[in-house]
């Protein structure tokens, strides 16, 4: 067993470049962003003299994104990506992991937005479909 810590991801912050300028807002109301990183597929390349199957690495691919929000009535910043997202842009997402020291910048390629399905005592909760369009670009924060 390790004694490491565990590092939650309390304090992570997403936000987006609203006029593509490099300038990010923060978007309250994320509860979950996917995964953020990239896989590829495997790629048999065993020849005739291979005694075993030999692979190589395909096209990276970016995982799809459902990033689920608490809808809030009255927040600009949030209003805003929201309806960046409703007309399907394709603009830069910034997730800094604080307790990471690390922030990850990447394109993303909004698909859709959908209020979740709910009760009476439940929040309104959103989901904005979407994949990442590019490698993320980590860079380390204090």
């Amino acid at each position: 067993m390790s004694n490491a810590d565990v590092v939650l991801m309390a304090g992570t912050t997403f936000g987006y470049d609203a006029a593509g300028d490099g300038t990010f807002v923060i978007v309250n109301g994320i509860t979950s962003i996917g995964a953020v990183g990239f896989s590829s597929e495997a790629k048999e390349r065993t020849t005739l003299s291979d005694t075993t199957k030999k692979y190589g690495a395909g096209l990276k691919d970016a995982p799809d994104k459902a990033i689920k929000l608490q809808y809030y009535s009255g927040d600009a910043d949030q209003a805003a990506f929201v309806t960046k997202c409703k007309t399907l842009e394709e603009f830069d997402v910034q997730v800094t992991f604080t307790n990471l020291g690390e922030t990850h910048t990447f394109s993303f390629q909004s698909l859709g937005f959908e209020i979740d399905e709910g009760t009476g005592e439940d929040w309104t909760m959103a989901t904005i479909n979407g994949k990442q369009n590019s490698d993320p670009v980590v860079t380390t924060v204090s």
